[in-house]
């Protein structure tokens, strides 16, 4: 099995573990109403509502979210000050993604797991989160 085909399953297994948690709505009301201990700040949440918006004085930006389901959402930073937008995530399930396409149906070779595991979770993880193939630049903020 080529790097290619194992790192495909160390994709899914992280992504699925990781990035799809069940159920998706207790998850992601844990992380809303625990977002300020990340920043340092003041408690956003009491109750976590789909829409909403919320200040980061730190970095000057208003952040802003709409949130129709675990799989359909938006979230913009605009600047503070200028009402300029920075940096907009869509997600909407009407588009594919990695995801979407590929669900491997092999196991992760066991006589590999010595040898190459490591560096396929690293790779994988460079991938997904640290520097992804297609990412975004923030601009403008200082």
């Amino acid at each position: 099995m080529n790097a290619n085909k194992r790192r495909a399953i160390v994709w899914d297994k992280i992504e699925r573990l990781a990035f799809r948690p069940n159920p998706p709505t207790k998850w992601l009301g844990v992380y809303a109403k625990t977002l300020h201990n990340l920043w340092g700040m003041d408690q956003v949440w009491a109750r976590f509502g789909p829409v909403d918006k919320f200040i980061v004085t730190f970095l000057n930006l208003k952040c802003c979210h709409f949130i129709e389901s675990e799989s359909k959402y938006e979230f913009s930073f605009v600047h503070d000050s200028s009402d300029c937008l920075h940096w907009k995530i869509h997600v909407d399930p009407g588009f594919l993604s990695k995801a979407s396409l590929q669900t491997p149906v092999d196991s992760y070779p066991s006589e590999k797991m010595d040898k190459k595991l490591y560096r396929d979770v690293d790779a994988v993880l460079n991938g997904m989160i640290f520097h992804p193939c297609c990412h975004t630049h923030l601009e403008g903020l200082g």
